[in-house]
């Protein structure tokens, strides 16, 4: 299941940073615990996060990775849309790893390179979305509720 650091970040108390124990994307482990997180950090950012360039979102709309709505389903399964959800983030971004594939954050916490650099934004866009911070989860507006079979296992 995946797991929630707790860091000490300043006078403001505890932050929280998510991370997966393997990887999602083509050809990974895909554990159900670890897509839910990432559809779920997915779709924060799409929907919470500064606005994404309109050269971006024209591209994704062509792509058929965003549509009108902007809906990702939240099941838990890796598919077809997750992998494209999962591609136009990786677009949105300069300097990130584009090979379709979200992985976890190694030992070293600091280093923000290459792959690891991807759930590091993400964890930017919940934060700026409002997410944990101590202890409450704090994005729940609109239809982006975080999975609740996942909530147990956050702070082992």
């Amino acid at each position: 299941m995946p797991r929630c650091f707790a860091l000490m970040a300043g006078l403001s108390g505890f932050c929280h940073i998510f991370n997966i124990d393997q990887p999602v994307g083509r050809g990974c482990p895909n554990m159900r615990a670890d897509v839910l997180l990432v559809q779920w950090m997915l779709a924060v950012w799409l929907s919470k996060a500064p606005k994404i360039p309109e050269s971006i979102a024209r591209h994704m709309q062509s792509k058929n990775i965003i549509n009108k709505s902007g809906a990702l389903k939240i099941d838990g399964v890796y598919g077809s849309q997750t992998m494209a959800w999962i591609k136009g983030f990786e677009e949105s971004y300069t300097g990130v790893v584009k090979d379709g594939r979200i992985d976890p954050l190694g030992g070293g916490m600091g280093t923000t390179s290459g792959k690891t650099m991807k759930l590091w934004l993400l964890n930017n866009a919940v934060w700026a979305a409002g997410g944990f911070r101590g202890g409450i989860l704090g994005v729940n507006s609109g239809s982006i509720h975080f999975p609740t079979e996942l909530v147990p296992h956050l702070f082992r």
